[in-house]
């Protein structure tokens, strides 16, 4: 799904060989704007033309947002002059009228203001600031994966308050596409991209390289192989958190952590938090880690697979009978609330504690799972996202591209067990 988030304007990006991208809805403060169409060259260089001569949008008009665009960026900062007129003519392959009809538009709205002799300047203008800058957000779920759909949520909550709008595409977990729609975004006019990475991900010298040119942002997760900026969850932090309240707040004998076998950094740093706080307690010996496919058990939930859910209760079973576990911890609430509580085998242990990592927003899980008192940390995703997509816009408007890495909290939830309400009994109406 391609998801368009702006204050005013949706461009639809015409993808290489014509065809154009898949977009299933265009969302806004639930209302919908036009489609404008932009060239398909789109800009590699602050001054190269970003109009498009087959679009019904007036040629001068697409000119005037190209012209507010590069203001806001800094290229055309208040007080200069633009290019003169021949040169905007070379810029945007289109006619001396196109420029002139373009200039004078912006005059009428104060943007600029044309002086005998000394060329047009551009004046202080709150008009060109709030132009819109387009961003791409390239994230790895494929669209028959529930959390896709709570990744564009949450894009939509991080960037909603913004200016500037986001074209959202996913990889589908494939390297390879994830590398094609980075260059392909850049090659279409995306000024910024906040890159959600695939695992195992042997981009990162690619991106570098891209990143000399157009900011690139990571989130969720770092790439071993790239210094890139970052928003990323303090997970190891987390980590050393579930252990200090399993071992030392709540005096548990033993934790059976099943962790994702993904290679991403996120559980790399988790798994490294748990072990060494454990270290430190001296309850090493109480804590294992498990890690399983995860990832591909709820993708086949998605698909209402549940072929290898008593698999799993079997497996998770004998484990827990072997190792004296009262407490078990999965980042992921739909792995335990499948295979732990709807099949019974939470009733077969007393005294059982859950605990899981879980992000904000609806709750998805049933009603037995929520009346357990699980322990929960909450991500805040849509947080991940706006910080994200502030380190981008600095980069874009300032040209001032750093490697910072900004991590942020996972925090206990602050909901304990959830009790069921008593409520009077219905009676028939006469």
């Amino acid at each position: 799904m391609a998801v368009l988030t702006g204050a005013a304007i949706f461009f639809k990006l015409f993808a290489q060989k014509n065809e154009t991208l898949n977009i299933k809805s265009l969302t806004f403060h639930h209302k919908c704007y036009t489609v404008l169409l932009l060239s398909r060259q789109g800009i590699q260089a602050e001054t190269q033309s970003m109009v498009n001569i087959g679009n019904k949008i007036p040629l001068s008009q697409q000119v005037a947002h190209s012209l507010k665009q590069r203001m806001r960026q800094g290229v055309y900062p208040s007080g200069s002059t633009l290019p003169s007129v021949r040169r905007l003519c070379e810029d945007f392959d289109v006619s001396i009228n196109v420029i002139y009809r373009a200039l004078r538009e912006l005059e009428e709205h104060g943007i600029v203001q044309t002086h005998q002799g000394k060329g047009t300047i551009v004046q202080e203008d709150t008009h060109s600031a709030r132009t819109a800058i387009l961003f791409a957000f390239i994230q790895p779920y494929p669209a028959d994966m529930i959390f896709e759909q709570q990744v564009l949520q949450y894009a939509e909550q991080g960037f909603s308050a913004r200016d500037n709008f986001m074209v959202v595409r996913s990889s589908n977990l494939d390297i390879a596409l994830e590398k094609e729609i980075v260059q392909h975004a850049i090659n279409n006019g995306v000024q910024g991209i906040l890159l959600w990475p695939v695992e195992k991900n042997p981009n990162g010298p690619f991106l570098e390289k891209l990143a000399q040119k157009v900011p690139i942002v990571l989130v969720d997760r770092l790439l071993e192989n790239a210094q890139l900026p970052a928003v990323i969850f303090d997970t190891y932090e987390v980590g050393c958190d579930i252990c200090r309240k399993v071992f030392e707040t709540q005096k548990r004998k033993r934790m059976l952590c099943l962790i994702d076998d993904l290679h991403i950094s996120p559980y790399q740093n988790l798994i490294r938090g748990l072990r060494d706080e454990a270290t430190t307690l001296g309850r090493l010996d109480d804590l294992t880690i498990v890690q399983i496919s995860i990832s591909e058990f709820i993708a086949d939930l998605n698909k209402c697979d549940f072929s290898r859910v008593d698999h799993f209760k079997h497996d998770i079973e004998k484990l827990v009978h072997e190792g004296g576990y009262d407490t078990i911890f999965c980042p992921q609430e739909e792995f335990l609330d499948y295979v732990i509580v709807q099949t019974g085998l939470y009733d077969n242990f007393d005294g059982m504690q859950l605990a899981a990592i879980t992000g904000p927003g609806a709750n998805a899980r049933t009603r037995q799972y929520n009346e357990l008192g699980v322990w929960k940390w909450v991500t805040d995703f849509p947080e991940m996202i706006s910080r994200a997509s502030d380190m981008l816009q600095r980069a874009v408007l300032t040209n001032n591209v750093s490697d910072e890495i900004v991590t942020l909290k996972i925090r206990p939830s602050p909901l304990g067990r959830i009790k069921a309400k008593s409520l009077s009994p219905l009676t028939p109406s006469s």
